[in-house]
């Protein structure tokens, strides 16, 4: 599933991260995301990335 950016500004905001409109790019609200969440800022990072049940996968392969 691939996520809009409203979605996942969304979600950044339900896990307490505020990105003012227009200043946090997709990948950089995803990265702050992740090390919200306690993983790595991987995404995009990984050419092969095989990681298949990461949420972010289906955007961060798909590139």
């Amino acid at each position: 599933m691939s996520f809009t950016v409203k979605d996942i500004r969304d979600y950044a905001k339900s896990l307490g991260i505020s990105a003012p409109p227009g200043l946090k790019k997709k990948d950089d609200l995803i990265h702050s995301i992740q090390t919200s969440e306690g993983n790595s800022a991987c995404f995009k990072n990984i050419p092969d990335c095989a990681l298949g049940n990461c949420k972010w996968h289906a955007d961060c392969v798909g590139r």
